[in-house]
């Protein structure tokens, strides 16, 4: 599929170099400013660049009809809401991580949390100097999984004079050197405790994903779509 990509980071790098033969414009440092730039109109936009351009990407592919695969972190409730809105015109996959391990983890920590309901649960997240947002959205995504039944608080870092309530998750960002991402479920009881690691070792395996998304999104007219409906549907 011919794809216009949004976005000039790591990300963006890696898949130019993996998909060069399909890219009909770039938007990022070096290339094109504006998407309206491009010469040619893409099937599908692939965006890892940030939500301030959500709205330029969604104008021009609900005006041209092309698929999104949206892998920005940090989208505003309003934000997510007009991706909503779009994908009642056009196909759209949005997830803040495209691993498919984080995928597999997603799922197996929501069925241990259901087999272990007397256990504490927290989450921590250790990623490169340079991120910008705390927790990531991969953190979120994950509290957001263990919290369906909305019965647990959020708590980002400990700063309090009291003791743990059982219904709150903790969530603890480290930030510092170049490294990829490290996120921990820990499934805390009072005799013995569970750790949950996923590691990145390699931008590429994103890379795995995001192409994974593209597979899947090309028969699909209209929806919005996560990583798990790529990976287990």
């Amino acid at each position: 599929m011919k794809c216009g990509i949004v976005g000039q980071g790591r990300m963006g790098q890696c898949l130019k170099e993996v998909i060069q033969e399909e890219v009909v414009g770039i938007v990022g440092r070096g290339y094109c400013t504006h998407v309206n730039e491009w010469k040619e109109v893409p099937e599908v936009i692939i965006d890892f660049s940030h939500p301030s351009s959500l709205n330029m990407i969604l104008e021009y592919a609900l005006n041209n009809h092309c698929k999104c695969i949206l892998g920005s972190t940090g989208y505003s409730e309003k934000e997510l809401s007009m991706i909503e809105e779009a994908s009642r015109q056009i196909a759209i996959v949005v997830a803040s991580n495209f691993s498919v391990g984080i995928s597999v983890l997603k799922k197996i920590s929501c069925e241990m949390a259901k087999a272990l309901p007397n256990f504490d649960i927290e989450l921590s997240e250790c990623h490169h100097a340079n991120k910008i947002d705390a927790p990531s959205g991969t953190s979120l995504m994950l509290y957001e999984a263990l919290n369906q039944n909305q019965e647990y608080q959020m708590i980002t870092g400990r700063n309090m004079q009291k003791k743990r309530d059982k219904k709150e998750i903790g969530i603890h960002s480290f930030r510092g050197g170049n490294g990829s991402g490290v996120h921990t479920i820990l499934f805390l009881g009072n005799e013995e405790s569970i750790e949950c690691v996923h590691r990145i070792t390699s931008k590429e395996t994103f890379i795995h994903g995001a192409l994974k998304a593209l597979e899947y999104i090309q028969d699909k007219q209209v929806g919005c779509f996560t990583m798990d409906d790529v990976i287990w549907n």
